[in-house]
């Protein structure tokens, strides 16, 4: 998630750069998927459990368009990354792993159904950890971000201290 992508990219750069912060939506988002999807598939249990998953409190039909949300955002942050680093765009090839496990979840509701769903969505994550970075290798792409406006380094950071991120 966030605190991974752009944690890691201030400790290399001394700055977050934009694709740090899009990138951390390109991971986290998928992962929120594969919650979703369990959280959907278990919530007749966890209502009688007492847990309070967001598929219990606020029901199966809002989760799973959090569930296709949580697709397209990570594959819109793909998009995001491809304005700076075209090659990245590789990346949305991963909308085919994305559709098998949307077209699971949205009639379904009984677990039986919803497994193969949770299988699909493991999927996508690890197709778009692997597409990407291959992406940016053939387009020749390697440790070369620039800033984001929205990440900033310090003009004058204090002593002792490499930089910081500024939010504006």
């Amino acid at each position: 998630g966030f605190a991974a992508c752009a944690g890691s990219a201030y400790v290399q750069h001394a700055v977050v750069p934009g694709a740090a912060w899009w990138g951390s939506l390109v991971v986290g988002l998928p992962a929120c998927a594969v919650l979703l999807v369990n959280n959907i598939r278990d919530a007749d249990g966890d209502a009688l459990a007492g847990k309070r998953t967001l598929a219990v409190r606020f029901g199966r039909p809002l989760a799973k368009r959090l569930f296709v949300g949580c697709f397209v955002g990570s594959l819109a942050a793909v998009a995001a990354i491809a304005i700076e680093i075209p090659a990245a765009a590789i990346g949305l090839l991963a909308v085919v792993f994305a559709a098998g496990p949307v077209r699971l979840v949205l009639p379904r509701s009984a677990p039986p159904g919803l497994v193969a769903a949770l299988v699909g969505t493991l999927r996508f994550p690890l197709a778009g950890a692997w597409v990407p970075p291959h992406g940016l290798v053939v387009g020749g792409r390697r440790g070369t971000l620039s800033p984001s406006p929205i990440a900033t380094r310090a003009a004058t950071p204090r002593p002792g201290v490499r930089g910081r991120v500024v939010l504006s």
